[in-house]
């Protein structure tokens, strides 16, 4: 979803960037709702987790937005915002393969 952010953005699609993020809200309220429901106890979030998207993510965003507006001109509105949204979705998607790969030490 942030790639789509990301794409609507630079698009200057910004109208339909409210939608996304409620159907991020959205999602994060079920999952809350659904391990509420199970019982499963949830565990403590490393700082880690809250570091990398503030240090990382969210510059990321900002200078991926900046460099599809910037290679508009030289691509076109819709090339230029589905690479930086892609870029973006794969960068997430990398981290996320990166975060889940690593062993368990506890």
């Amino acid at each position: 979803m942030a790639g789509v952010l990301i794409y609507l953005a630079a698009a200057d699609l910004r109208d339909y960037q409210v939608l996304v993020i409620l159907l991020m809200a959205v999602v994060i309220v079920h999952r809350v709702h659904r391990v509420h429901k199970s019982g499963v106890s949830t565990k403590a979030v490393p700082a880690k987790y809250i570091v990398l998207p503030i240090v990382v993510l969210i510059p990321l965003y900002f200078l991926l937005v900046i460099a599809a507006q910037y290679l508009t001109p030289m691509l076109g509105v819709t090339l230029a915002a589905l690479l930086a949204g892609t870029t973006l979705a794969a960068i997430v998607y990398m981290l996320s393969i990166f975060e889940r790969s690593k062993p368990v030490v506890e």
